[in-house]
């Protein structure tokens, strides 16, 4: 039993008595420090695929999810716990600065790594990813400046900024 007011609940695993809360200090993570040191490079890199690759890496199979609506866009460092050799070739010093953090997840089906694309208006539903043994982390690359971007876990609301 719990009053906590928020309480994950993974579509397929649930590891009882881990830490659970809707966000979380980067500053206790160093790969997040990785990552902001990286930012300049890990931009430019991003911008430059997002102009010469247009395939869209998530291949969702018919009926899979319906996550979002409107136009989201992957391109995969890390699919299902494989590291990708294209996004190695297109993105070195992205890959160098990933390459650093201890806790990246590879090697496990709940792994995934990546650029996200999501074009004005995309909306993704509410929904709790297939386990809790991870902390998912975002890095905001491109972002509107008129607030109109968001992200909502457990009912608390951050607006997106680079």
């Amino acid at each position: 039993r719990t009053n906590a007011t928020y309480r994950s609940c993974p579509s397929l695993i649930h590891f009882p008595g881990l830490n659970t809360k809707p966000f979380y200090n980067t500053d206790d993570y160093e790969f997040c420090k990785v990552l902001k040191d990286s930012f300049k490079d890990i931009k430019e890199e991003y911008l430059h695929m997002h102009k010469h690759y247009k395939e869209n890496d998530y291949k969702m199979i018919k009926d899979e999810h319906s996550l979002n609506e409107g136009e989201w866009i992957w391109y995969n460092f890390i699919e299902k716990g494989n590291v990708m050799d294209s996004f190695k070739d297109y993105c070195p010093k992205t890959t160098n600065a990933l390459m650093q953090i201890d806790s990246l997840m590879t090697g496990t089906p709940f792994s995934y790594t990546f650029f996200s694309t999501m074009k004005p208006g995309t909306i993704i539903n509410a929904h709790y990813g297939p386990s809790n043994i991870r902390i998912r982390c975002h890095l905001p690359l491109v972002v509107p400046d008129d607030g109109s971007a968001f992200l909502r876990v457990g009912g608390e609301t951050r607006l997106w900024k680079e």
